[in-house]
């Protein structure tokens, strides 16, 4: 499968308002960046790659395309209780020459925290439940009350990392998971996109701000 980048061809309307973080944009929705059009097809790539390290690939090629400028990684290490060493992004280093490219660049990361649409959830959480052991007693009723909570937990995070946190469960339980289990396989792969769009989101606000 040829990996498709994570293009836009229309623009954020121009403001000198902040837009906002990756937290509050986990916490809204994109909805307010992006037309349900954009959110629907931003959804479909995201499950037909399903895979967080090649959209990222994706995001970082899209964005050099974009502006003709590296996108510069920068990162620091820190060793982890399994004396190891973990490798921390901090931040991106990028370069805009103006606020439409900017605002080019904020809706190309912001289509890749499109959660997965809730039917689409729904069904891959059906397929893990025939595939583990599930409580002593638990009814029909119980499993469907269960299923529709975890996918409220993990209908906020983007699509391609909610599919993989799944599979990787599916692959790794024996017993029906909780939410807990599916974060941890989450939580890390967000951070690195987090700190894209957080760069991306300064350096269009600095370029709003003073325009």
């Amino acid at each position: 499968m040829s990996l498709k980048q994570i293009n836009l061809s229309t623009t954020i309307s121009a403001k000198a308002t902040s837009l906002p973080t990756s937290k509050e944009l986990i916490a809204t929705g994109v909805g307010n960046l992006l037309s349900t059009q954009k959110r629907e097809k931003a959804a479909v790539r995201l499950m037909d790659i399903s895979n967080p390290h090649k959209v990222d690939q994706s995001l970082l090629s899209s964005l050099e395309s974009l502006t003709g400028y590296p996108v510069n990684e920068i990162t620091s290490c820190k060793y982890n209780d399994n004396r190891g060493v973990d490798i921390l992004t901090k931040e991106f280093q990028l370069k805009f020459d103006s606020l439409e490219i900017a605002e080019k660049a904020v809706e190309i990361v912001a289509c890749s925290f499109v959660p997965m649409p809730k039917a689409d959830l729904q069904k891959k959480l059906a397929v893990l439940a025939t595939l583990v052991v599930k409580p002593a007693g638990e009814t029909a009723k119980d499993l469907a009350l269960r299923m529709e909570s975890l996918a409220l937990q993990l209908g906020d995070y983007p699509a391609d990392i909610v599919s993989k946190a799944i599979d990787e469960v599916k692959n790794t339980a024996t017993f029906w998971p909780s939410y807990s289990e599916f974060y941890k396989h989450i939580s890390w792969r967000m951070k690195r996109r987090e700190r894209l769009y957080d760069s991306v989101i300064i350096q269009r606000n600095q370029l709003a701000n003073t325009a």
